[in-house]
C-alpha cells in the first residue's frame, strides 16, 4: 500500500507518460522515503498505471517501464530482475575522454527509469539522452 507522497508521486507519474512531449520527470525524496518501493508498486502495477495513462491520453508510451540505475550495486537494490545500468543500456563505456558509445542509437519510444541519477553528470546526460533520443526518462534522486 502506498503512502500519501507515493500516490501523489505515481500520479504525476501517470500523468508524465500520458504527456507525448514532455521528456524528463524528476522523482526525488530523502534516503527512506519510499521511492524504490514506489519503483516495484509501478513495475508490479503495470497493467493498471498503464491503463490510466491511456484514459488520460490514447496516444500514451505505455511501454512497460525499463528500470536502470547508475552503478551495479543500486541495480541489485532496485530488486527488478530486469534492472541495467543506464550506461548499458544506452550502450556507453567509459573511455579516457568520458563515455564514448559502443551502438548506434536507440530510437525506439520508451520509458527509462534512472535510479540513483543525482551520480548522473552534464557529459553522461547529454550522452545519454543521444543514445536514446525518443525514451521519456524518470530520474529518481
Amino acid at each position: 500500500m502506498l503512502n500519501q507522497d507515493q500516490e501523489k508521486a505515481l500520479k504525476e507519474f501517470i500523468s508524465f507518460i500520458a504527456k507525448p512531449h514532455v521528456k524528463h520527470m524528476v522523482l526525488s525524496g530523502p534516503a527512506g522515503a519510499g521511492k524504490g518501493y514506489l519503483l516495484r508498486h509501478i513495475q508490479e502495477n503495470w497493467e493498471r498505471v498503464s491503463l490510466l495513462a491511456t484514459l488520460l491520453n490514447p496516444n500514451a508510451c505505455v511501454m512497460a517501464p525499463e528500470f536502470t540505475a547508475t552503478t551495479n550495486e543500486a541495480v541489485y537494490q532496485l530488486g527488478i530482475e530486469s534492472a541495467c545500468t543506464i550506461y548499458s543500456r544506452a550502450g556507453l563505456i567509459p573511455g579516457y575522454k568520458g563515455l564514448r558509445a559502443i551502438r548506434s542509437p536507440d530510437r525506439l519510444s520508451r520509458i527509462i527509469i534512472v535510479d540513483e541519477s543525482s551520480y548522473v553528470d552534464e557529459d553522461a546526460f547529454n550522452k545519454i539522452t543521444q543514445q536514446l533520443p525518443n525514451c521519456k526518462f524518470v530520474w529518481v534522486m
